[in-house]
């Protein structure tokens, strides 16, 4: 991107999750919706994708689309960005530049898997202790996706019992240790105090760093709970419908918010062709 000297340009940078918004929940499947996101960058738009994935989920998605793109992955634990984009003071991961690594779940001594497992027996399940079987029923992964799904630096799977009391008694174990569980589409996630919506904010004070003559309109796309703090933080917001998130309409806090007709993958296009071309 060019500096623009002398006068202020407006650039939005549109956040947005993967599974169950720019993909179908259940197969995967994107639609239109990368033909969209090389249509958005011609028009001088930054797209990022902030999801639960993992670094090597995304970047061999971005792959295999042939897009290289800034993302945020494991829910906010890191950030990153194509060289060219910032281009200085930065150490690098593969072709990408760290805007920023937190810390990794397995260095927490906090994190006590062991403790959990008997403190919690039967109640709370690790995705990893399952068979692969198991994981490929439940992830509706592949194999060979599914070993790129569980290379996980920032984040553990979890899966909780649905009893409210359960998951009220496992908030409460893990906040006073300071850690953090974020509900996906699919699973819980247990991480450090970090989530999609600092993340957000942190990629966003980036670009106004390095590019601080652009005026910056932050839209966010998302479906589930772990969503949540990205789309309160951001200018619009766009909640994707799926089967289960009624509840977290209640709780978004954004002033411009869209509430798509469609499921995934539609609802991104649905989105982008009939909304954000007003922003």
């Amino acid at each position: 991107m060019t500096k623009i000297k002398n006068n202020i340009s407006k650039k939005r940078i549109i956040f947005s999750d993967l599974d169950g918004s720019f993909l179908n929940e259940d197969n995967f499947t994107y639609g239109n919706n990368v033909k969209l996101v090389k249509k958005l960058l011609r028009e001088d738009n930054f797209i990022v994708f902030n999801s639960s994935k993992t670094y090597i989920e995304i970047k061999e998605f971005l792959e295999y689309i042939n897009i290289d793109l800034p993302f945020i992955c494991e829910n906010g634990g890191g950030i990153y960005a194509p060289k060219d984009i910032f281009p200085k003071n930065h150490r690098y991961r593969d072709r990408f530049c760290i805007v920023n690594e937190s810390e990794r779940i397995k260095n927490n001594n906090k994190f006590d898997f062991e403790e959990i497992k008997k403190i919690f027996s039967g109640k709370i399940i690790f995705l990893k202790d399952l068979s692969v079987g198991e994981q490929i029923k439940l992830s509706g992964l592949d194999e060979k996706s599914l070993l790129s799904a569980m290379n996980r630096e920032f984040t553990e799977i979890v899966i909780v019992n649905s009893c409210e009391n359960i998951q009220k008694d496992f908030t409460t174990y893990l906040n006073i240790r300071n850690l953090n569980i974020s509900k996906g589409g699919r699973f819980h996630h247990i991480s450090s105090k970090f989530n999609k919506g600092q993340a957000m904010l942190r990629l966003v004070n980036e670009f106004k760093k390095y590019y601080s003559n652009i005026e910056y309109t932050t839209v966010a796309i998302g479906d589930s709970n772990n969503d949540l703090e990205m789309l309160n933080a951001a200018d619009f917001s766009c909640l994707i419908k799926n089967r289960s998130n009624n509840e977290l309409l209640k709780k978004i806090d954004c002033s411009n918010l869209y509430v798509s007709k469609n499921f995934a993958p539609y609802a991104w296009e649905e989105y982008i062709e009939n909304y954000l071309v007003k922003i």
